[in-house]
């Protein structure tokens, strides 16, 4: 029995490890604000969404099986196979018509299963 326990805790290491990548493109993309340099700088606004486009094209893979549908979508949608392998996205890559891959809840929501599961 004692698999299930160090295999719980490889799958959570792995997820821990890829959102530290989220956080470290979240922070990449909030320092270069290309919302601002769209008008200002338009070469590095370009530079921005094209390695944020590598860095999302990248972790659909990685979390593929941990979010299987939601990583499937996403490699659709940017023409990628869901090979373990570094990806790349051309440079003038058009992306189609995407939808809302996770709707945000609402707070209340969340208190209320919180409160459920702690019952």
């Amino acid at each position: 029995m004692p698999f299930l326990p160090i295999a719980l805790s490889n799958l959570r290491d792995a997820l821990d490890e890829i959102f530290e990548l989220v956080c470290f493109g979240n922070k990449y993309f909030d320092t270069e604000k290309p919302w601002n340099t769209r008008s200002n700088d338009v070469e590095a606004c370009k530079n921005t969404i094209f390695n944020c486009v590598q860095f999302i094209a990248n972790l659909s893979v990685l979390l593929a099986p941990f979010l299987p549908f939601s990583s499937e979508k996403v490699c659709r949608w940017l023409s990628l196979d869901t090979l373990w392998k570094p990806q790349f996205i051309e440079g003038g890559f058009i992306i189609p018509k995407t939808e809302i891959l996770y709707e945000r809840l609402d707070k209340k929501i969340v208190e209320d299963e919180l409160n459920r599961l702690k019952q």
